[in-house]
């Protein structure tokens, strides 16, 4: 992607967890990072609010509390 494309569509400095391990994921851009975020935060808190009601902030929160669970679930050897 270009880097009027990443200024554009925002990098955040943000790693996910993948397959057990912090991965920086494609380019690290805001939507895609959020978007897998998001989609891992509603698998687990199914009662949270719609998503457009909640807050990146409050995404990379409840992500950031799953984060030690998602660690653990490596792949099977």
């Amino acid at each position: 992607m270009s880097e009027f494309g990443k200024a554009f569509f925002g990098v955040t400095d943000c790693l996910l967890v993948v397959n057990g391990v912090d991965e920086p994921i494609g380019d690290n851009l805001f939507f895609d990072v959020y978007s897998a975020m998001m989609a891992q935060v509603y698998m687990d808190f199914a009662s949270l609010p719609s998503p457009r009601e909640i807050s990146c902030s409050e995404i990379r929160w409840f992500y950031n509390a799953l984060r030690e669970g998602l660690r653990g679930k490596g792949p099977q050897d």
